[in-house]
């Protein structure tokens, strides 16, 4: 539709125009409310995001993206406990579905609680053992248990299922270097370097090895 089209393109506040135009014509169409979310959150007007949420709600509470983009909002503003709460009702809402608990690792992991984010990876990969964002989660939770040689296994895992293998290597060497073991990130940086046949992709690399090498 004209507003997806529109946020593809960068096009954010034409994107938010068409959604907001397409809720007063239908004040019951929920997709409207769901997606002004994400777009309200990603140019910073957290209050019209948070009405668009109550609208949504008033139309259906139990939308499963409407949460998730609530608990992102909620996320960003640092309100750790309520972005949980927000992102364990979308996981009851739609348990075969994995986005919610990766979002709840991501969050266990800034609250502290490693082991609860572990838990939660493990939902996800019970779900989809071979999906790329969910692997990818287990092994931050990973590294946030301190747990060196599992992260090592989910992001090898990730990488051999990615379709972008060099995408997938960066990932992993920021979530490395996140965590302070600068030379597991120096690795995939090197393995991503090597295997990019882009002269782009390996100046942006070549950039990241310099930027880790720095003291």
């Amino acid at each position: 539709n004209l507003a997806d089209a529109q946020a593809r393109r960068g096009r954010t506040r034409q994107a938010i125009a068409s959604l907001q135009q397409a809720a007063a014509s239908d004040p019951q169409r929920a997709p409207a409310y769901v997606n002004l979310i994400d777009l309200y959150r990603q140019v910073g007007d957290y209050p019209a995001a948070e009405a668009a949420f109550e609208a949504l709600s008033s139309i259906n509470a139990n939308s499963y993206m409407g949460n998730i983009n609530m608990g992102l909002l909620r996320r960003d503003q640092g309100r750790q406990d309520d972005a949980a709460a927000l992102f364990a009702r979308a996981a009851q809402i739609s348990p075969d579905r994995t986005r919610a608990l990766i979002e709840l690792v991501l969050t266990e992991i800034e609250r502290g609680n490693p082991s609860a984010a572990r838990a939660r990876a493990a939902q996800a990969l019970a779900i989809a053992p071979q999906e790329v964002p969910a692997l990818l989660a287990a092994g931050r939770a990973a590294l946030a248990a301190d747990d060196l040689a599992a992260a090592g296994d989910y992001f090898d895992a990730a990488v051999n299922q990615s379709d972008n293998r060099i995408a997938t290597l960066v990932r992993t060497a920021q979530d490395y270097g996140e965590f302070k073991h600068r030379e597991a990130a120096r690795r995939r940086l090197l393995e991503a370097r090597e295997v990019t046949t882009d002269p782009r992709q390996r100046a942006a690399v070549e950039r990241m090895l310099h930027r880790l090498e720095q003291p």
